[in-house]
């Protein structure tokens, strides 16, 4: 009888352990959950600010004043409109450039050149140096 209330004992007490240790994983568990609920409000609200931004930036009305100040651009005027079809005929006699600058061929990239010129050049990858 003594062996067996030994035997229930430990086992009570492994029971109490078991139990001890799932209650405080859970409770781990619990706190990690609520920082990554804090961070994915956090990282909500960023986005929504970034959004915001976004929005403000790229407003028509600051476009075209930047168009009009940095690009020097003005809106099309209804004699610079050409159908498709001349638009075609205007591309079928250019000349085809050869590669490189032979025959005096020399491209022109006016707005990569403004870019270059003024300092706005992307630096990490050229990507608006074309």
């Amino acid at each position: 009888m003594r062996l067996l209330s030994l035997l229930a004992f430990g086992f009570l007490l492994g029971l109490i352990i078991l139990i001890y240790n799932m209650k405080f994983e859970t409770r781990q568990l619990e706190e990690r959950a609520a920082q990554l609920e804090r961070a994915i409000a956090e990282e909500k609200d960023n986005v929504a600010l970034m959004r915001a931004e976004w929005s403000h930036v790229t407003r028509p009305d600051r476009i075209e004043t930047l168009a009009r100040d940095i690009l020097k651009l003005e809106p099309a005027k209804p004699e610079q409109l050409i159908t498709r079809r001349d638009f075609m005929e205007v591309l079928a006699r250019r000349p085809i450039p050869s590669a490189g600058e032979a025959n005096g061929w020399k491209p022109r990239d006016e707005i990569g050149a403004l870019i270059r010129n003024t300092g706005g050049e992307n630096d990490a990858g050229g990507a608006l140096a074309n």
